[in-house]
């Protein structure tokens, strides 16, 4: 999306990008992300500004759709994208959105858990997989401090403020009406052990819920239920893509094989194995638990991505252009598949 809100700014009477924030009701730095092309703006505040303006909204803002790339234009069928859970590894999945943007292939709505969640939430509200990019550097930057607020045992060994105070950075007020682009995620009961699909409300609480995991990071309570990761129930949410009108899902696999991986869960020191760490054990039986659910889930998907990931580790936060290379490495060799199966 382009858009003129420096040029009509200054054919008002020089109006300051401060001034602007003020009279629509958003932050400052927002009108300076929208000028510089990084945000793409609610259809609520879009109206705003052209009536701040006083002009048509198409006179402010120039929205520009890709269409798929197969010989007629962009396809009829309503795309999904399911991003399944996975820690650091899930940082591939903005290797697959560069790709898709490249390829022009748009995505219609997306569902993600745990990381996929984080991920898919803030493209639904962006548009633009180079700021995502530029996140993960930022989280990458931050991993220690982000995970440093431990706490005595309150329902998990991480109270998690710091990581909601950078949710709030990142995703602001937004509510799931207001995003670009329609968007799931999918967190656990942890009380009934049900599966708690999330469409509605505040953005930031939801992602919050379905990274949550368990024993590590502090639950959040929703009503009158507390909720943890969403991969304990369901890693790959293709099947809330297809109750959400999907017709055709792309689903982005970052969990690897549950066969050990001796570099993440133990060293040999000697003839003897170094114990494994409390978070080590607590992932490793997330993976367990998410890899012999996830045959059955990538059954509803037409096509599965699956990025090289094994040499990552669950906190390798820092490591994104590893990550976003091998995400567009499996993507690149999907396209083909993708646009003979949409066309």
């Amino acid at each position: 999306m382009k858009n003129h809100i420096r040029t009509l700014r200054l054919e008002h009477g020089g109006m300051s990008q401060q001034e602007l924030a003020n009279l629509v009701g958003c932050r400052h730095q927002t009108i300076i992300a929208l000028e510089q092309d990084e945000y793409v703006p609610s259809v609520e505040l879009a109206f705003k500004i052209s009536r701040a303006f006083e002009v048509a909204i198409e006179e402010v803002f120039q929205y520009e759709e890709k269409a798929i790339s197969t010989g007629e234009g962009r396809s009829k069928k309503r795309i999904g994208l399911a991003l399944s859970g996975g820690g650091a590894r899930g940082l591939a999945h903005i290797g697959v959105l560069k790709v898709l943007e490249k390829e022009g292939i748009h995505i219609d709505m997306i569902a993600g858990t745990s990381i996929g969640a984080l991920i898919g939430a803030v493209y639904a509200q962006r548009r633009k997989a180079t700021v995502l990019e530029s996140l993960a550097v930022q989280w990458g930057a931050r991993r220690f401090s982000l995970f440093g607020d431990l706490t005595i045992w309150r329902g998990g060994l991480i109270r998690g403020r710091r990581i909601e105070k950078m949710l709030v950075e990142i995703l602001g007020d937004t509510e799931f009406k207001e995003l670009h682009i329609p968007f799931a995620c999918v967190a656990t009961n942890i009380d009934s052990g049900e599966e708690v699909i999330m469409k509605q409300g505040l953005v930031r609480n939801a992602v919050r819920a379905s990274i949550s995991i368990p024993v590590i990071l502090k639950a959040v309570r929703n009503e009158s239920r507390y909720l943890v990761d969403g991969g304990l129930v369901d890693n790959m949410p293709a099947d809330v893509l297809r109750e959400m009108g999907a017709d055709f899902i792309i689903a982005v696999n970052v969990t690897p094989n549950a066969q050990l991986q001796q570099h993440e869960y133990g060293k040999y020191v000697g003839e003897k194995m170094k114990q494994p760490s409390i978070l080590h054990v607590m992932m490793r039986t997330m993976q367990i638990v998410n890899r012999r659910a996830l045959n059955s889930e990538l059954i509803g998907a037409n096509v599965t991505i699956e990025p090289e990931l094994e040499h990552i580790g669950w906190g390798d936060f820092h490591r994104v252009p590893e990550c976003v290379l091998q995400g567009k490495l499996a993507a690149s060799d999907a396209i083909p598949e993708i646009k003979r199966k949409l066309a």
